[in-house]
């Protein structure tokens, strides 16, 4: 495999891993910039197999079928733009936004209704590149002047997400400023390379392959870098509540608990666990539970755990047998949480 395949083939990849799990938050949590994120993945993975097909193309025909087509994925991708920046800011002239997409949206129905794309008049042959090692093909032939259509709507484009940028870094805020330089700046970064690049070749300064989802891949790094110091945060932050929950369950003597009622797995706190003869990382089901239960006990505290999935709470005094063999009284109360469809989901108790 040849560095340009393996190069164009990274960048497709990245798309496609990012895109689920951003489906998954999108769709779940109903978060607008996750959905807008993964229709620019896929649209940037679309250009990336059209810039790859491109490179390896053997006739003009080919050649400029394969470019037409490509202008379809970089519509949605300015669309994704102007969604996610709107979404994920919360700020810009929306008017700039939605004239950036307007604009390329004309660019595409010139392009597929003037042949062989919008970039080219005509394309009379096929220049050869030598890019990483390898030998790309080029179109070469009368660029046309609806090209600067396209560029309008990338000038339109970078003006939104500038503007968007400034207003949200004018906002003030740690997070605010770290969003609009970081995801902003990528962006910008992107536009600027990708349509000045794009605008040097077809103007005859440059003879270098299309790479428009190369220079996109710097986004999905900035996106992904933001994303990982999200988690990091969340994940310290619920390390800090579950911690003084823990302190403040210990010194009022309280063993907190939740019932997965679906999967049948019960979680219990670490010291707790020790008291009932439990392992640290043993998985507990009912059954299991049950059988640290006083045998006086346990047909009664069974029937009275399953009646609270249909009263909603739960409240009694049982016996269990611990670990060091004592016989100890344990008082629980419960109450039980539904899912989306009304069932029970789960128990969360003392």
């Amino acid at each position: 495999m040849s560095w340009v395949t393996f190069i164009l083939a990274l960048v497709i990849g990245a798309c496609a891993t990012m895109t689920l799990p951003n489906l998954l938050v999108g769709i779940k949590s109903r978060r607008w910039e996750n959905l807008f994120f993964v229709l620019a993945a896929l649209s940037v993975a679309g250009i990336g197999w059209g810039e790859l097909a491109m490179m390896h193309s053997r006739t003009t025909g080919e050649i400029g079928r394969l470019l037409q087509w490509t202008h379809l994925p970089l519509f949605f991708l300015v669309v994704a733009i102007v969604g996610f920046v709107r979404a994920y800011f919360g700020t810009g002239k929306l008017w700039l936004g939605v004239a950036a997409c307007g604009v390329r949206l004309i660019s595409l129905i010139i392009n597929f209704a003037c042949p062989p794309n919008v970039n080219f008049r005509e394309i009379t042959g096929l220049g050869r590149f030598n890019f990483l090692g390898e030998m790309v093909a080029l179109p070469e032939g009368v660029v046309s002047g609806w090209t600067r259509v396209g560029q309008v709507s990338s000038l339109l484009l970078l003006a939104y997400v500038i503007e968007a940028s400034i207003r949200l870094w004018r906002k003030g805020g740690a997070e605010n400023r770290r969003r609009a330089a970081i995801v902003g700046g990528s962006i910008t970064l992107f536009i600027l390379v990708a349509a000045g690049f794009s605008a040097l070749f077809h103007a005859g300064v440059l003879s270098v392959p299309y790479l428009i989802s190369l220079f996109e891949l710097s986004y999905y790094m900035a996106r992904a870098a933001q994303t990982t110091e999200r988690l990091r945060a969340s994940e310290a932050a619920f390390r800090e509540s579950e911690m003084r929950i823990s302190l403040a369950a210990s010194a009022a003597n309280l063993g907190l608990w939740v019932w997965d009622v679906k999967e049948d797995n019960l979680w219990i706190m670490e010291k707790s666990r020790e008291l009932f003869g439990f392992g640290k990382t043993e998985r507990i089901s009912l059954s299991r539970f049950l059988q640290v239960v006083h045998e006086d006990d346990r047909e009664r505290l069974n029937k009275e755990l399953r009646d609270s999935l249909q009263s909603g709470e739960y409240e009694t005094e049982y016996r269990i047998r611990g670990a060091d063999g004592k016989t100890r009284w344990v008082a629980g109360y419960g109450r039980i949480e539904l899912d989306r469809q009304g069932q029970p989901a789960c128990l969360r108790g003392v």
